[in-house]
């Protein structure tokens, strides 16, 4: 074991800055915790590829909460019909890894997942009890560690693949001999006996051995069902309504539909407005972000310089193209301020329901320029009642569009954006550009990046600066 915690102490200083803070943090807070399975794994965990299990004294949840939160996690969720009581998901994100780190948090040791038969298994004090110090979270006695090992092992066999051994299995069996190496096997049955009765030496062997030797199918079905009957004292049975959710959830998967199992920040929904004049990179960069929250956030995007046309709009720009007159324009004008305060809308409901909702072109006072009412000015020094009266219908679609949650400015020079936007004339995109660049933008739902700086730290800089808002 010795030479085992000086390989994991020499790769420290490799660790996410993320995940050095957070153990270093709650080593001072004196919050009782440890790392109850997977510190075996690191090259997973410690890249974001796996999850950190980490188990915490439910007295000290709160303390944990608050420096989670300091450190940079956030608290997640899934939906109530998937949510296990006890346990909780926290992401953190780590600009040097440009990446989540993804903890679940226990308080209760609960092995399963939500639709299948859930077991507790009250040994979170024999956890805690004693500590193995680690390169971040500390883990459980190997005892112990062993016993959550075999017990969770077990109960992971399936009936499909009951027939066959699985590929899973052939993985853990490496673990397993790692972890008996450091267990002394007498104190193992005695702590088995004091803190879980219910499993007795002859079963616990029984399941250790269907793990460590290539068992049929018939041992493995045995040592499970031996297994689950000593525990379903502390077992709770997945409702039909779980199962047909997962179900539904997993048929929306496959057509590519958001997941019902994509994650939630706990604090709410947000609604984020992308400004920023042409040449500012503001489609790269929220493609990017989208790519970045998409993979684990519901997310949705929308343009509202382009927003889906009604029929209504579609048709009056035909009849533009025919008849060029004024009236039309204006009224080009409302249906498209009408189109805009819809999808607008969608977003906001979006975010209502917990989703990140990234907008391009959101209407905004400092920018209206770019994006805003239009009728008002171009009708002229004297419109007519008609132009007034359009003019008052569009401003007050604009006006019942509901201010975004958090507003990311991406200001570039002018000179820059004309240099990177060459499709357009030059004397246009430094009008727009400068429309950005002189405005005054204040508020504290308002972050102002850099656009000029090389994509890559745009980008980091965003993701931090919404990070933050979570």
């Amino acid at each position: 074991m010795a030479a085992d915690l000086t390989l994991l102490r020499s790769n420290v200083r490799q660790l996410p800055a993320l995940l050095k803070q957070l153990g270093a943090a709650l080593a001072e807070r004196k919050v009782r915790h440890c790392q109850w399975k997977g510190h075996w794994k690191s090259d997973r965990w410690t890249t974001g590829e796996g999850d950190i299990d980490l188990l915490i004294a439910p007295a000290d949840f709160s303390a944990f909460a608050a420096v989670a939160h300091e450190v940079g996690y956030r608290p997640t969720y899934t939906g109530p019909h998937a949510e296990i009581p006890g346990v909780s998901s926290w992401y953190g994100y780590d600009r040097e890894l440009g990446g989540f780190l993804r903890l679940h948090v226990y308080t209760r040791l609960v092995l399963g997942v939500y639709w299948r038969t859930l077991h507790r298994l009250p040994l979170e004090v024999a956890a805690l009890e004693e500590l193995v110090p680690r390169a971040v979270f500390p883990s459980p006695r190997p005892e112990i560690e062993l016993i959550l090992f075999v017990l969770r092992m077990t109960l992971r066999h399936s009936r499909i693949d009951l027939r066959r051994e699985p590929r899973w299995l052939t993985v853990c069996r490496e673990e397993l001999a790692y972890l008996e190496k450091q267990a002394n096997p007498e104190r193992l049955y005695e702590l088995l006996a004091r803190h879980l009765p219910a499993v007795d030496r002859g079963l616990f062997e029984q399941c250790r051995e269907t793990l460590a030797q290539r068992a049929g199918w018939r041992r493995r079905a045995a040592a499970r069902r031996a297994l689950a009957r000593a525990l379903a004292a502390g077992a709770r049975p997945a409702t039909l309504s779980v199962i047909v959710r997962r179900a539904v959830a997993a048929v929306r998967a496959r057509v590519r539909a958001p997941s019902a199992a994509a994650r939630l920040p706990a604090s709410g929904g947000l609604l984020v407005a992308i400004v920023g004049a042409d040449g500012a990179g503001k489609s790269t960069c929220t493609l990017a972000l989208r790519k970045w929250l998409g993979a684990h956030f519901q997310t949705m995007h929308a343009h509202l310089g382009r927003p889906p046309r009604s029929w209504t709009t579609l048709l009056l720009g035909a009849v533009r193209k025919v008849l060029p007159l004024r009236i039309l324009n204006h009224l080009r004008y409302l249906c498209t301020a009408r189109d805009r305060y819809r999808i607008a809308a969608r977003t906001a409901r979006f975010a209502l329901n917990g989703g990140i909702a990234l907008c391009e072109r959101y209407p905004g006072a400092e920018h209206d320029q770019l994006v805003g009412p239009r009728i008002r000015a171009t009708a002229g020094p004297n419109p007519g009642t008609l132009a007034q009266r359009l003019a008052t219908l569009e401003e007050d679609y604009y006006r019942r569009m509901q201010p975004p949650d958090l507003r990311l400015i991406l200001r570039v020079p002018p000179d820059v954006a004309v240099r990177r936007k060459t499709t357009e004339p030059a004397d246009y995109v430094r009008r727009r550009a400068m429309a950005v660049w002189d405005a005054k933008w204040t508020g504290a739902n308002t972050r102002v990046i850099d656009a000029g700086q090389p994509l890559v730290d745009v980008v980091a800089d965003l993701k931090g600066a919404l990070w933050l808002e979570l």
